[in-house]
Order: C-alpha cells, then sequence, then structure tokens
C-alpha cells in the first residue's frame, strides 16, 4: 500500500461537484481492496467521485476523506458507521448480470452436469457474486425444467445489500426478459399488469428454491455448507493475483469432490494454486477424493 501524504484542502470543481484529492482516494483505495479484493486503478478515479460524491457532501463532509476514515475506524457496536460503511461498499462495487448470460454454461449444466445428478442425492449450487439475481434464477429454471424429481436448492450470496434485497423480490422490467429463451418464459414468468405492468416476475416455484444472503466471497465462508456446483463469473477480473488466489481457495473449500466451478468466458485461472481440472474453458472440475 501506498504511504499517505499530509492532507491537501478539499476542492471543488467549478460545477460545484467535490472533487477527490490523491491522499484522499489512496485511502478508499486501499480500504475497498481490503475489505472486498477490488482493485481501483487511478483511472477510477471519477468513478469514486461520481458514486460517493452526493454522500459524502449530502453528510456534510468536507473532503472523501473525513466521509471514509469513520467508516474504515467503524467497530461492532457503532451501528451508524457500520450502516454507512456497507453503503460505501454498495456503492464501489459494480453489478452487471443478465438472464442466461454466457448460455454455453447453462447448455452444459442441462446437456453433462444434470444427467450425472439424476436420481441422486439433493443437490446445492451457490452464486456467488450473485447480483440482482439473474444467474441464480437463470439456473433455477434450468433445473426446474430438466431435474423435476431431484431435491435441489440454490444459494446467491453478494457483498452488495441493495442488489441481495432486490434479488430476493425475483422482480425485474419486462426488458431484462429479451434473452430468455421462449419455454423458460412461458413456463416460470409472470407478466406485469396494471400497477405491475412493465415487470416481470420469478414464479413461485422457482422464487421458491432460491435463497439470498450478503457475504463477502474475499472470507471463508463455511456457514454456506458446501455445494456441488459453484458459478463466479467474470467476477475475478476485478481481483488483482492475491486477491484471486484467495478467492478461488474459498471457493473450493466451498466445493464438493466431483463437483463444479464456472468462471466466466473472459476469464483464466492461470498463474494460480488449485485443486481443479479443466473440462474446457471457464469449467472446472475437482477431483473426486481418493
Amino acid at each position: 500500500m501506498k504511504m499517505l501524504q499530509p492532507e491537501t484542502p478539499a476542492l471543488y470543481e467549478q460545477h460545484g461537484k467535490l472533487a477527490i484529492n490523491d491522499n484522499d482516494f489512496e485511502l478508499i483505495r486501499n480500504w475497498i481492496y481490503e475489505v472486498a479484493g477490488i482493485t481501483l486503478t487511478p483511472a477510477k478515479k471519477n468513478l469514486v467521485t461520481g458514486r460517493l460524491g452526493k454522500r459524502v457532501q449530502a453528510l456534510g463532509y468536507s473532503s472523501f476523506g473525513d466521509y471514509i476514515r469513520p467508516i474504515i475506524a467503524a467497530r461492532a457496536g457503532d451501528s451508524a458507521a457500520i450502516q454507512e460503511r456497507q453503503f460505501a461498499i454498495n456503492a464501489l462495487t459494480t453489478n452487471e448480470t443478465y438472464f442466461f448470460r454466457e448460455p454455453a454454461h447453462f447448455d452444459f449444466l442441462k446437456d453433462v452436469i444434470i444427467p450425472q445428478w439424476q436420481g441422486g442425492e439433493a443437490r446445492r449450487i451457490w452464486s456467488a457474486a450473485s447480483s440482482s439475481g439473474e444467474e441464480a434464477y437463470t439456473a433455477a429454471m434450468v433445473l426446474t425444467m430438466s431435474l423435476p424429481q431431484v431435491r435441489w436448492d440454490i444459494v446467491g450470496t453478494d457483498i452488495n445489500s441493495e442488489v441481495v434485497a432486490h434479488a430476493g423480490k425475483a422482480l425485474y422490467p419486462l426488458s431484462r426478459a429479451e434473452k430468455i429463451p421462449s419455454q423458460y418464459l412461458k413456463a416460470y414468468c409472470l407478466k406485469g399488469i396494471g400497477k405491475m405492468e412493465g415487470l416481470f416476475q420469478i414464479t413461485p416455484k422457482v422464487k421458491s428454491r432460491v435463497s439470498f444472503q450478503t457475504a463477502n466471497i474475499t472470507e471463508e465462508q463455511t456457514t454456506l455448507g458446501r455445494f456441488d456446483l459453484i458459478m463466479l463469473r467474470n467476477v475475478l477480473i476485478y481481483f488483482d493475483k492475491a486477491s484471486k488466489q484467495r478467492v478461488v481457495n474459498n471457493l473450493i473449500n466451498r466445493l464438493k469432490p466431483g463437483g463444479y466451478l464456472f468462471i466466466g468466458h473472459a476469464e483464466s485461472l492461470n498463474g494460480l494454486n488449485y485443486d481443479l481440472k479443466m473440462i474446457k474453458t471457464a469449467i472446472y472440475q475437482r477431483p473426486l477424493e481418493k
């Protein structure tokens, strides 16, 4: 981590927007790396300003440093600072997803994994960094249609509490349905009417099999149990090598022998240590125990 230099006065841009100085950016940059493993390059200074600036001003702080220091120093029992800490995490984390994103994964789930699960034990899937829930509900639709006789459940987690709350509602704008294949759209999506016009909701049959909670994948999640499939797609690109290794270790510890790991097709585990076999691009399997 870089050493901080003495503070400089807060600056305001001509239009009144609070500007962030280099020291305060480094303070926030170091903090979000420590708590979430996210690396903010200097090019992200405008992103930090845009996502936190209004909040800093609304709370009456004259600089980003004055805002973030109480958050960094927050301890258990300091409810206001803890709550603001979560707000800052929510603001600085990226959440981009949609239904049936990278469909090759869901084809592999349907054509390869599900036949292995037929007639067997109850199965569990973890949608890590689940954002607003589209990935988890996509997997749930596939399992509902193709694995009707086997018990299963899906757990979605994200460090951002706002998207976790949104995911639990299973309610989305109709525009988000455009990539859902027609057979799933007709079977598992309810079009809103009246006050709900312009929205659609996942049917209770699917929604009831999926749960969401706030969790940090850079920390060991022992309370979640173990899983037959873990999906962590298009997330590792935000981490440096050390954070990637920590996250992958945490995931492998939650993966059952013989279980699968999906990562994004633009991602790689190259350069990391892991006890997984690459099945095909972006799909790995943990070996069975001898």
